[in-house]
């Protein structure tokens, strides 16, 4: 064999090592068996150690089964590509579940105001501080609890910084009487609206 096919071999092999992570050996024949190959764990285990070189055929689909492409599995940089896929993968499950929990804070603010109206009408008196609470949960943006949070962890990069403006409103941000249950809708529907936009062009980019 050609020492530079050889020192090829090697290399390929390592890569699908390091791409297939915690999956062993055996599960990669399997995957392979179900795409038509006649592999086991032990076809699994020469190709990783360089004495077996791997088809191109065979290639396609184990890259396929691993995510990666042909040339990460030649690249001498497996670790850093890894690396850099899991990222990309967790960025990815971490903005499903923001968009999740952005949903799940729109179901529980529409709560809140039904029960805010359901009070009104049952003639219940509320504290301002009750009232305070129900604004800051109908009133207040998304955007504006994700800005709060970005302002968070730039305080905590930068502890002695002194940030301006972290103390202001939202610009926008409607001031309605917290007595007025047709303000309050109003006030819900078009704030909904914005956000809905908001998380559309979110999702564009």
């Amino acid at each position: 064999m050609d020492p530079h096919d050889a020192k090829l071999d090697k290399l390929i092999g390592r890569n699908i090592a390091t791409h297939r992570g915690s999956w062993s050996q055996a599960k990669i024949a399997r995957m392979m068996v179900e795409r038509g190959w006649q592999w086991t764990q032990t076809t699994v285990s020469n190709v990783e150690n360089g004495s077996r070189s791997l088809k191109m055929t065979e290639a396609a689909d184990l890259s396929s089964i691993l995510g990666v492409t042909w040339r990460e599995l030649m690249s001498e940089n497996a670790e850093q590509m890894k690396a850099l896929n899991d990222g990309l993968r967790h960025y990815a499950e971490t903005t499903r579940a923001l968009k999740s929990s952005l949903d799940a804070i729109q179901e529980a603010r529409t709560h809140v105001f039904s029960l805010s109206i359901g009070v009104e009408q049952a003639g219940l008196e509320l504290s301002e501080l009750d009232w305070f609470r129900i604004s800051a949960a109908i009133d207040t943006p998304i955007m504006a609890l994700i800005e709060e949070y970005r302002l968070d962890m730039r305080s905590e990069f930068a502890k002695n910084d002194v940030l301006s403006g972290h103390s202001e409103s939202a610009e926008g941000t409607t001031k309605t009487s917290r007595r007025d249950p047709l303000k309050y809708e109003s006030l819900l529907l078009e704030t909904l609206d914005k956000e809905r936009q908001w998380a559309a062009g979110a999702s564009a980019i």
